[in-house]
């Protein structure tokens, strides 16, 4: 299974940068580089869901922080691209820090409302903080250069790839690592791990911390991409999407951000189309919470379960 997984990735990654001399459009290559944006949030959520078992509605809220750090690094203070990026990864890890800090003191249902507060909170803050933030304005962003010219469609695909497939590996590789042995275990049975020398706190505090470096870095990705960021990004319905697309693809499973992702382009295009037909309802906050109930009650472990059932079932 683990070898058949190994090439599925190869060949998908392969797939990927076909595009680049395939017969496709801009707008094409801007969905497929946004739905690796939001693979990126969900590895992060990953780690806190599939492996602490901590539901967090709060990576929304690191994504866009991820998203105005790199915008405000690039178009206020002048920076370049490169360190936007590396600022964005570094208010993702405090902010996934201090994330951490409520679940040290709240139980799982009461984090996932923590989270859910935190969400309101920066999307105020971002909303709110008109000096900083420029308000419900929102920041325009440039893309990297190449030789003094922005990046087209084609060259910022292939950057958002492959920045979206080292940090996948890394991120697979930690969970494949007595860390991440530690962090399953941490999940199962906090008594348990605890008795077997697995620190919660220690441990929550690295697992938010590399899940809110990597989500952040999805954001930042995402605003050279649009080329423009809002307080909109850390809204209520992005939060409960995000959520939504891994409990589709699958929690805890290394395919269930990709299969998430998948879920997201179909989605997305969808409420499009919805909410220009019924512009008085907030299609995704609606849909976002159907397919919630639906996938907890009857897909409680996404479509990756679906997979592992059906390969168990041929065995």
């Amino acid at each position: 299974m683990r070898r058949w997984s190994r090439w599925a990735g190869v060949a998908l990654v392969a797939a990927g940068i076909s595009l680049v001399y395939l017969p496709v459009g801009d707008f094409e290559l801007f969905l497929v580089a946004k739905a690796a944006t939001w693979l990126l949030a969900m590895v992060g959520l990953n780690l806190s869901l599939g492996f602490t078992g901590l539901f967090s509605f709060a990576h929304i809220a690191l994504y866009a922080l991820g998203a105005y750090a790199t915008a405000l690094a690039v178009t206020d203070a002048g920076l370049s691209v490169w360190a936007g990026f590396l600022l964005a990864a570094a208010i993702g890890a405090i902010g996934g820090a201090v994330l951490s800090l409520a679940s040290f003191r709240a139980k799982a249902t009461h984090f996932a409302v923590v989270s859910l507060v935190l969400v309101f909170a920066v999307s105020e803050l971002l909303a709110g903080w008109t000096s900083v933030t420029h308000g419900e304005i929102g920041v325009a962003v440039r893309r990297p250069e190449l030789g003094g010219e922005p990046f087209g469609a084609r060259y910022y695909w292939l950057l958002t790839l492959g920045v979206t497939v080292v940090c996948v590996v890394l991120v697979r590789n930690l969970v494949r690592s007595p860390l991440g042995r530690g962090l399953v275990s941490l999940r199962e049975s906090e008594d348990a791990a605890a008795a077997a020398g697995v620190s919660p706190y220690r441990y929550r505090l690295l697992a938010l911390a590399v899940g809110g470096a990597v989500t952040a870095i999805g954001g930042a990705l995402f605003a050279h991409l649009d080329g423009y960021v809002s307080p909109e990004l850390a809204g209520f319905g992005p939060a409960t999407l995000l959520v939504a697309s891994l409990l589709v693809g699958g929690v805890g499973s290394a395919w269930g951000p990709v299969l998430g992702a998948g879920y997201f382009v179909v989605i997305d295009r969808g409420l499009s189309f919805l909410q220009r037909e019924l512009p008085g309802v907030d299609i995704q906050q609606l849909v976002s919470g159907v397919v919630l109930f639906l996938v907890v009650v009857f897909l409680p472990r996404g479509l990756a379960g679906l997979g592992r059932r059906a390969s168990r079932s041929r065995a």
